[in-house]
């Protein structure tokens, strides 16, 4: 191999070094020859345009996340101690009852339950009741279905009688919700 062709192939190699450093060079990074530096500027104001631009839609999400809140909060009880919930469910309980024409025999408030990692609390009532199957199958219906957020926790119930099957003593927990 003559000198000429070793300095040919030389330069060749260093030219197709040079030219995949260039094709595979990171877009981030500009090479000394490269004068690239405003257009890798102008991208990254373009990607700012872009978030920019999200802003409208993500303050939009917001909006309907607040009114997805505030809709949401209505179902919780409207007091703020424990006691006045249990009233207000008691209440609640009575005007069922009414509705049903079911006399509640004896109504208990249990304790309230404290959530460690959630912002409510349940405020369980037990009552007892006779009713029909009927009437215990409707004011199970009013219950689970009231404004507010009323779950069935417990439902007990016995035959009083074998003369009258028709008859029904129940007891049934119910837990109401109140934000902390």
């Amino acid at each position: 191999m003559t000198k000429e062709r070793k300095y040919i192939l030389i330069f060749g190699v260093i030219l197709l070094l040079m030219g995949a450093a260039y094709r595979f060079w990171p877009e981030n990074y500009s090479l000394p020859w490269r004068n690239d530096s405003l257009v890798l500027k102008q991208k990254k104001i373009d990607k700012y345009h872009a978030i920019v631009k999200q802003k409208d839609a993500v303050e939009k999400h917001l909006r309907r996340l607040d009114k997805k809140v505030t809709a949401s909060s209505k179902v919780f009880l409207k007091r703020n101690t424990p006691s006045l919930a249990a009233v207000e469910i008691q209440n609640m309980l009575s005007k069922i009852a009414q509705k049903v024409e079911v006399s509640i025999g004896r109504i208990d408030i249990k304790k309230e339950i404290r959530h460690k990692d959630r912002d409510y609390i349940s405020i369980p009532v037990n009552f007892s009741m006779i009713s029909t199957t009927r009437q215990m199958r409707d004011m199970i219906y009013y219950i689970e279905s009231s404004q507010k957020l009323l779950k069935i926790v417990k439902v007990n119930s016995s035959v009083r009688s074998k003369k009258k099957p028709e008859q029904i003593s129940s007891s049934i927990t119910v837990e109401g919700y109140i934000l902390e």
